[in-house]
């Protein structure tokens, strides 16, 4: 349906000349609502983009700390393994006196 014969309907029929304004209405508030919402639409996806780059970033600034971590972690979780096999807990409670006060 063309324009030039939406505006002679509405110019010979006043009967529904309401009804076809509230679809131009209608129609006039959809562009204003893409017209404003696009931008903020682009905005939001740029801060998300954004978003997803600094969590990336942080993720792999991260990432030596956290092998230290788990090395230093690993690395006494051994070290305790070592002496307990060399040396049992029980012995050294009895040597510090600890075992005979939890009797």
């Amino acid at each position: 349906m063309g324009i030039r014969r939406e505006l002679q309907i509405y110019r010979h029929c006043p009967e529904i000349r309401q009804h076809i304004r509230r679809v131009y209405i209608a129609k006039l508030m959809a562009w204003a609502t893409v017209v404003v919402f696009s931008p903020l639409l682009l905005l939001s996806a740029i801060s998300v983009g954004v978003v997803h780059v600094f969590d990336f970033i942080g993720q792999w600034s991260v990432l030596p700390a956290h092998k230290m971590v788990e090395w230093l972690h690993n690395f006494q979780r051994e070290q305790i393994r070592i002496s307990n096999s060399k040396l049992e807990i029980t012995t050294i409670q009895k040597r510090i006196g600890e075992h005979d006060a939890d009797l």
